[in-house]
């Protein structure tokens, strides 16, 4: 156990109150962005100033990748900026939908 903690994510060594005890503690380790997130969430797009952010095409904003990977990508899909966001879009798109049938059907009349 011992030699697999010294190979990985650089672990301290920290020595309890008890001197004669020690125990490994791992190094901390930030979660940098993957375009294979991309597959799961769309919207979703690597942040060029900072590797340990993420983009979201939707809403416009930027978020911390570091801490949790896509489970952050996930965690902002549910916020309410991000949901309402989303709505908008498809709110917009459909009524783009709507005009074009519009159109089509105003143009077969006239013919």
């Amino acid at each position: 156990l011992e030699s697999y903690l010294l190979h990985t994510a650089r672990p301290r060594r920290i020595i309890s109150q008890n001197k004669n005890v020690s125990r490994f503690k791992m190094g901390k380790y930030s979660t940098k962005f993957s375009i294979d997130w991309v597959k799961t969430y769309n919207w979703v797009d690597e942040c060029p100033k900072n590797a340990s952010m993420a983009k979201c095409t939707i809403c416009k904003c930027t978020f911390k990748v570091s801490n949790g990977g896509i489970s952050d990508c996930r965690a902002h899909s549910k916020t309410q900026k991000h949901r309402h966001a989303e709505g908008i879009k498809l709110d917009t798109s459909s009524q783009v939908t709507l005009n074009s049938m519009l159109v089509e059907a105003i143009g077969k009349q006239n013919i």
